[in-house]
């Protein structure tokens, strides 16, 4: 509460909106945040998957580049947690190692609704999977790190 002295006397009493007492502006801006953050992050690993690793080939312009990764981020976003729900007790049992396969298939999904980016075989995907998921991690560690 924020009491405003305007004359002799007459106050204003100034209440925070509900928006500004919870902190919710604060926590989407953050949400944002971290969104557009991934999106860097998975545009930067997709550019290097193309320039050094044989086999992956993009052959649109840098507009449907930025269209794949947000692509990714969006499947990783909606879909990710999903897969990764269902397939739990293979990520356990694998010791973790599952989840590349979910994020290889992540990469596919990307691949047939953006025909630009192609893989020529498996060793081509997993190898682009190991990078993302790589960059992504400097990418939130270096995000926790800010906090």
């Amino acid at each position: 509460m924020v009491v405003h002295v305007l004359a002799k006397h007459e106050t204003r009493v100034r209440f925070p909106s509900p928006a500004q007492k919870h902190g919710i502006l604060t926590d989407v801006t953050s949400t944002i945040a971290k969104i557009v953050f991934r999106l860097i992050a998975n545009f930067v690993a997709i550019q290097i998957a193309i320039n050094y690793i044989a086999g992956v080939s993009f052959s649109g312009s840098l507009l449907d580049l930025a269209k794949a990764a947000g692509l990714i981020t969006l499947l990783n976003i909606f879909i990710k947690p999903f897969l990764d729900f269902i397939l739990a007790p293979l990520v356990f049992l694998t010791l973790g190692l599952f989840s590349l396969i979910i994020n290889a298939i992540m990469l596919w999904l990307t691949t047939y609704w953006m025909p630009q980016l192609t893989f020529a075989n498996w060793k081509a995907l997993l190898l682009t999977t190991l990078i993302l998921t790589f960059i992504n991690y400097i990418f939130d560690i270096s995000q926790q790190t800010e906090k």
